[in-house]
């Protein structure tokens, strides 16, 4: 019995992606961490910030390089968002960073090189992702949420671009394995929150209109947008779609999921009730059954 039915691929168009910053990240990382580094692709772009990927010199050694502009506090210390929640949180799937260094307009984090790309990628690759790996991906977010909740914190970004595959290779047992990423938008008692959410697509409906409210991010947030992020996994489509994104907001804060026949007709009824009542879990429970989905197929 396969954990989420059957997977067949989607026809439906894929989510766009975004671009990255427009400065020379490359050039910045090389000449910032003069003889240690040299850039040699590129992992993942989002709107405020790049991901690369960098050889050290003198060793094989490969790392993830993130670059985005630097946060300050009141009196003008460098004081990121992202690195103080991820050195809050020590967990195999959460992503953990490794040494952080700084030029007077930027802030590069080193972090562990995970070779199989992001969710959003490997799902636009490959037309969707088949449910019996989904669910290894989902078992392992639910994991890393439980951790990052237990810390007293709330990730509230959660979406595909945000979540990155340990390998590559389709014949590892690694292949489906996952680490949540994306803490820029981390709440806790200590951190401020963005103004802004990330992608619209995978927000919960409390917080589009009202994101900056601290008050209203709860962790109910974080499973609602993992519901929506299996949804764009298994159908290589974003959850809702309209033809102007200044209609998106409404149709979110509706909640109206649609599972289109025939398309979604051989997935399991586990997959869609996931996705609509993820909310309603919380993730120790809902990784237990997915765990024991596990066991079944």
């Amino acid at each position: 019995m396969a954990p989420f039915g059957v997977f067949r691929a989607g026809k439906a168009a894929p989510p766009p992606k975004r671009r990255g910053p427009s400065v020379d990240d490359a050039a910045l990382i090389e000449n910032a961490g003069g003889v240690w580094f040299k850039v040699e692709g590129t992992v993942a772009n989002g709107a405020r910030s790049v991901v690369r990927r960098a050889s050290v010199h003198g060793s094989n050694d490969h790392i993830a390089i993130k670059v985005l502009p630097n946060e300050t506090d009141g009196k003008g210390a460098v004081l990121p968002r992202e690195v103080l929640a991820m050195r809050m949180c020590d967990h195999p799937s959460v992503l953990a960073v490794k040494k952080v260094f700084y030029d007077t307009r930027h802030t590069f984090i080193c972090m562990l090189l995970y070779m199989g790309g992001n969710v959003l990628d490997r799902t636009l690759e490959m037309g969707g992702i088949a449910e019996e790996d989904a669910v290894v991906v989902v078992e392992d977010v639910l994991n890393a949420l439980e951790h990052i909740h237990s810390r007293g914190m709330i990730h509230a970004a959660v979406e595909p671009s945000n979540i990155y595959l340990v390998s590559g290779d389709p014949v590892s047992p690694n292949f489906n394995r996952a680490v949540l990423g994306g803490l820029q938008r981390a709440k806790a008692q200590v951190l401020n929150v963005e103004p802004e959410s990330g992608d619209l697509h995978y927000v919960s409906p409390e917080l589009v209109d009202n994101f900056s409210k601290s008050s209203s991010i709860t962790p109910e947030a974080d499973l609602w947008s993992l519901g929506a992020t299996l949804f764009t996994m298994l159908s290589a489509s974003p959850p809702f779609s309209k033809r102007s994104n200044a209609e998106l907001p409404e149709v979110i804060k509706a909640g109206n999921l649609k599972f289109v026949s025939p398309f979604w007709d051989l997935t399991s009824r586990l997959a869609k009730d996931f996705i609509r009542f993820a909310r309603m879990l919380v993730p120790a429970k809902a990784a237990i059954l997915i765990q024991n989905q596990l066991v079944l197929t």
